[in-house]
């Protein structure tokens, strides 16, 4: 039922009331209290559509978007984008055990432009009863990617603008990353990518973590690159989640160093002059390129070098170099450096050379029988008697890699010719009567030989405590008195090793191969000695030698 109480003119919204005036006091028909429901609160994006730097700023690139709040759980919330309703949707549990846990909650999906927005939302509860608007949420959807700057690599290796560095690790940095247009705006990441092969347009992958950055600005430390080529660039994201790319940068990584060859003698045309300044050989090389090749001299294998001369930057064939010597005095080493064009540097093994006038005793060589020294020669046979002698070297040359011994030879009548042995014991060395007619065969411990007999033409090569050899038929010797400078080369290969005999007849003439040979074995791996002795000499011959260099590694 209902009952007459007493109240003013106006209800609670302003509008007149109806009723009965007794008394100048209105008399109406009460009604129950109203109560509207709860606002709607917490506005704003599902994370999955809040994407970019942040689940919950706000700031999105995404627009395709879903506004999600809290409301009376069975409400109808209708909700205003920009303040043009776009829709309503029902507040249930089951959302709000995703976005709010522990409250009913309500999602609306809705596309919008590019720009910065506004959204309220109304409840309607199942009496029909409306809230007030919520509080108005803001969100902004950027599009716009930003500036990506510009990647630069430290390249400090070598040549500095090749973009080749001899570290796997190297570095880059940024420049001129920027992002604006909105409150809020900025750069979030900088991340370093990188592809394999120069030039690549795609296969690019994170490598390390996002660097930090400041005023579009930041440094990179590549992780761990195996040697080759890639391509760099940096992706830079911005709080909406935009990306944009700077253009990207080769980079070479080479961090293994040239490889280098012995030293080995190279045979030019020599005088006397130059006899005591040899040449050389060396083959060099590398992933990227060999830019400089420079000889080093030492006093010992293990000790200091320094450069020699000036460096050689071009081949002379292939990957061959040739390199000019300087004197030698006495006993040095050489080696060669080779830098890549990383900046990487080997060296190769330690070569010894050694040389001797031949015209006056050496502490490092021994003369025998009836070797003298005449005219600033060694001569080895006189006129008479066929008596003969020689000289060793008595340290043990180094011998894993090439031994080369070459003399200048003169002869004077008619003669069986010189002996080149090489053996280990200084005790098997032959002289006077001894040796044969070459001088060396029945030595008592040796490896290999060459017998030059100049009278015949004929170059032997062989093995001494046998005294087996082959012969070759040469020409140009032919007991000469010009000069003729003679050249040995061994060269071990594998289990065997190849002789060679040259021969430069004159002054300024290049060097010819005479003969050559390949022998079972090689040179013991302690070293050799080296002798030069004459053969049986006739009664009216001589030989002198002069002018010796011995190389080996």
């Amino acid at each position: 039922g209902s009952s007459d109480v007493c109240s003013s003119d106006l209800d609670r919204s302003g509008n007149a009331l109806a009723g009965t005036i007794v008394g100048g006091v209105r008399w109406v028909t009460s009604r129950a209290p109203v109560d509207r429901p709860a606002a709607p609160h917490s506005l704003r994006l599902t994370a999955a559509t809040d994407v970019g730097a942040s689940a919950t700023d706000g700031i999105t690139k995404a627009t395709a978007i879903t506004v999600v709040g809290r409301a009376v759980a069975g409400s109808f919330v209708a909700v205003a984008i920009d303040g043009t309703p776009v829709g309503s949707a029902l507040a249930v549990d089951s959302i709000a055990a995703v976005e709010f846990p522990a409250s009913a909650a309500f999602a609306f999906p809705a596309t919008v432009a590019a720009g910065t927005h506004t959204v309220t939302a109304i409840a309607t509860d199942a009496s029909g009863m409306a809230s007030m608007a919520s509080a108005t949420a803001t969100f902004v959807v950027d599009t716009t990617a930003p500036t990506a700057g510009a990647i630069t690599l430290t390249d400090t290796d070598g040549s500095t603008t090749d973009g080749i560095v001899r570290t796997a690790m190297p570095t880059f940095s940024l420049a001129g990353a920027s992002d604006s247009g909105y409150a809020g705006a900025g750069v979030a990441t900088v991340q370093l990518q990188v592809a394999s092969g120069l030039g690549a347009t795609a296969g690019f992958a994170n490598n390390g973590q996002p660097a930090a950055q400041s005023g579009g600005a930041a440094s990179f430390v590549a992780v761990t690159l195996a040697d080759g080529p890639y391509t760099a660039r940096v992706a830079v994201t911005d709080v909406a989640g935009n990306v944009a790319y700077t253009a990207s940068v080769n980079v070479t990584v080479d961090t293994t160093p040239p490889t280098v060859s012995e030293v080995q003698r190279q045979l030019l045309a020599e005088s006397s002059s130059t006899w005591n300044a040899p040449r050389y050989s060396v083959t060099t090389t590398d992933a990227t390129s060999v830019t400089s090749i420079i000889l080093q001299v030492g006093t010992s294998a293990t000790g200091t070098f320094t450069d020699s001369g000036s460096p050689v930057t071009q081949p002379s064939s292939g990957s061959t170099y040739l390199l000019a010597g300087p004197t030698i005095s006495g006993t040095q080493w050489v080696r060669v450096q080779a830098t890549d064009v990383a900046g990487n540097v080997a060296t190769s093994k330690a070569t010894m050379v050694t040389t001797w006038t031949g015209g006056s005793a050496s502490t490092d060589w021994q003369t025998g029988g009836v070797a003298q020294f005449s005219g600033g020669y060694l001569l080895l046979t006189p006129y008479s008697s066929n008596l003969k002698g020689g000289a060793y070297y008595k340290p043990l040359v180094p011998a894993t890699g090439q031994v080369g011994v070459s003399f200048d030879l003169k002869v004077s009548g008619a003669a069986d010719g010189v002996c080149v042995p090489f053996f280990s014991n200084a005790a098997a060395f032959l002289t006077g009567g001894n040796g044969g007619s070459l001088g060396c065969v029945g030595m008592t411990e040796g490896t290999f030989f060459v017998g030059i007999s100049e009278w015949q033409n004929i170059i032997e090569i062989g093995t001494p405590v046998n005294g087996l050899y082959t012969s070759t038929a040469v020409s140009g010797l032919a007991n000469t008195a010009n000069l003729v400078r003679i050249t040995i080369l061994a060269n071990p290969s594998g289990a065997n090793t190849a002789i060679e005999v040259w021969a430069q007849v004159g002054a300024g003439v290049a060097p010819v191969k005479l003969a050559s040979r390949a022998m079972s074995g090689t040179l013991p791996s302690a070293g050799t000695l080296v002798a030069i002795t004459g053969a049986t000499g006739g009664s009216a011959a001589q030989h002198m030698v002069q002018n010796i260099v011995i190389s080996g590694s």
